[in-house]
């Protein structure tokens, strides 16, 4: 099975290279352009998929640092302002 579809790709390139050099030379150079934006568009599409990628998990990793060193702080101290230091004053003059 594998080796008919192999075959047939094979067949199709060959074919699709044939038709191209019946083609005139003006036409040749639209569809080569054309054949050429495809495979940057794809390789572009390619690499934004795999970087999204790796940004997320690099995200998540400093995500879970900084979670996890919050949690550790010693005697409960965070950088939020308690409840109580809001009750007072806000101008002390």
């Amino acid at each position: 099975m594998v080796e008919l579809v192999l075959a047939g790709a094979v067949l199709a390139v060959c074919v699709a290279l044939l038709l191209r050099l019946v083609l005139p030379v003006a036409q040749r150079r639209r569809i080569d352009a054309a054949g050429q934006r495809a495979w940057w568009r794809l390789r572009w599409t390619a690499r934004q998929a795999w970087s999204r990628r790796s940004h997320r998990r690099d995200a998540e990793r400093v995500a879970d640092e900084a979670i996890r060193r919050a949690r550790r702080r010693p005697g409960g101290q965070s950088h939020m302002v308690s409840p109580d230091a809001a009750k007072g004053p806000r101008k002390p003059h």
